[in-house]
C-alpha cells in the first residue's frame, strides 16, 4: 500500500485506512501489503494514483453458481425460497445479501435485490465475457452485465 494509493481510494469512498474492528479490519498504512479488489486497483492505476511497477494483466474467469439452471432461468423468488428454504437458510441468505449490500456501498456498487425477478441461465453472459476480453473490453463486458443484472435487475440469460 502507497499513501496515494489509500488516499485515492479513500476519495472513491473506500476508507481502507480506518479500523473497522466489527469486521476483524484493522485499518490500512502506506506500506502494508494487503489484497484489494483488482478492479479499484486498475481505476487507481489509471489515475496514476496506484504503484506503476506492477505487470497486470486482468483476466476474467468463468464460474456458474449453478449450471443447473435451464436456458429459460427461474423466478428469482420461488428458487431462493427453495434454494434457501428452512429458517436458518433464509437468516443465512439474508445476511450474506446484506453484507453484499454494504460492501458494495463501500466500493460504490448499488446492489438492488429487490428489482430482480429471474434467477438467470448465465452461460452467455460467461461467454460474452470471454468474447470481449479477447477484444480488450473483458471488465467492461463484466461490469455491464453486473450492472446489468445487480443494479437493474435486468434478465442477462437473455443476452
Amino acid at each position: 500500500m502507497t499513501a496515494r494509493f489509500l488516499e485515492f481510494s479513500n476519495i472513491r469512498g473506500n476508507d481502507l485506512m480506518t479500523p473497522r474492528p466489527e469486521y476483524g479490519f484493522p485499518g490500512l498504512k502506506p506500506g502494508d501489503q494487503w489484497c484489494v479488489c483488482a478492479a479499484r486497483w486498475l481505476e487507481a492505476f489509471e489515475a496514476g494514483a496506484a504503484v506503476p511497477e506492477l505487470d497486470i494483466e486482468l483476466k476474467f474467469r468463468p464460474f456458474e453458481l449453478d449450471p443447473t439452471v435451464p436456458a429459460e432461468g427461474y423466478d428469482y423468488k420461488a428458487y431462493m425460497a427453495q434454494r434457501f428454504g428452512s429458517d436458518v437458510g433464509k437468516e443465512r441468505a439474508n445476511m450474506m445479501r446484506q453484507a453484499l449490500i454494504d460492501y458494495g456501498e463501500a466500493e460504490g456498487i448499488p446492489y438492488r435485490f429487490d428489482k430482480i425477478t429471474r434467477r438467470p441461465n448465465s452461460f452467455n453472459a460467461h461467454r460474452i465475457v470471454r468474447w470481449a476480453q479477447g477484444q480488450g473490453k473483458g471488465a467492461e463486458a463484466k461490469e455491464a452485465l453486473f450492472r446489468a443484472y445487480f443494479s437493474e435487475g435486468r434478465d442477462i440469460g437473455e443476452t
